[in-house]
């Protein structure tokens, strides 16, 4: 089938490293796309903390994310005992999960319509992009890369990425700096990295700024749907002239 076809696609170039060993071919990445307006209709441009900073996660909970949030909880009231302060990490979704009463900083919201995200995005003051270390996770996630990433990246709001470093979200956020990164199922370094951010506001900044930057450069949906439509346009020359 591989032989056969005239365009190999993957959806992460983490993937398409992998299927280049495999199975010796070269195969092009497509990343989902977002709509750059419509995601900016509510970007967050400011960077001081108010005296309960949020550290917001949205969507689901389920196989690849559930350990990690916990972790999440755990790190954020060792911040909170450590510097004094009154983070708070808010999950909004579908299920309140059964561990949340063991921490005084989570705090359990319902979901929004798609449409009131970029709203809620922008008031956050931190996003929290997680996976789960184990063995099966890494397998079911590992050369994803979700929409939500460029989501993240759009609105403005400094992003903290916790996951395995093999995984192909991980990489990115380490390799283009767009997030604040722990790479180690370490609860320890994930309030290190909390505490760091809470406390420096040009680190914030650094962050949103080329997040920003790189969600306009390689996730805009106008430019992405041009690629794609020249590529196909393409194919169809190359196969009418032979």
């Amino acid at each position: 089938m591989l032989n056969r076809a005239t365009i190999l696609l993957s959806i992460s170039h983490a993937m398409a490293r992998e299927y280049k060993k495999r199975y010796g071919k070269d195969f092009t990445t497509f990343h989902n796309p977002i709509e750059i307006d419509f995601w900016k209709s509510h970007q967050r441009n400011k960077y001081e903390l108010g005296a309960n900073p949020t550290i917001l996660y949205a969507g689901r909970i389920g196989t690849g994310i559930q350990t990690s949030l916990e972790s999440m909880a755990e790190a954020v009231d060792k911040v909170n005992a450590t510097l004094k302060t009154s983070v708070q990490f808010v999950l909004q979704t579908k299920d309140k999960p059964t561990w949340i009463g063991k921490y005084r900083c989570v705090k359990h919201k319902a979901m929004v319509a798609y449409k009131e995200l970029p709203r809620v995005f922008a008031e956050a003051d931190f996003l929290y992009l997680p996976y789960d270390f184990s063995a099966e996770s890494i397998r079911f996630i590992k050369y994803s890369m979700p929409t939500k990433a460029p989501e993240y990246m759009i609105s403005g709001t400094p992003v903290i990425v916790f996951g395995p470093g093999e995984t192909a979200l991980v990489e990115d956020a380490v390799h283009n700096k767009w997030a604040m990164t722990v790479t180690e199922n370490n609860t320890h370094l994930l309030a290190e990295a909390v505490a760091t951010l809470v406390n420096d506001i040009n680190l914030r900044k650094q962050i949103a700024a080329t997040a920003i930057s790189i969600a306009e450069t390689n996730y805009n949906s106008e430019k992405v749907r041009n690629q794609f439509r020249e590529m196909i346009a393409s194919m169809i020359s190359k196969e009418n002239e032979q």
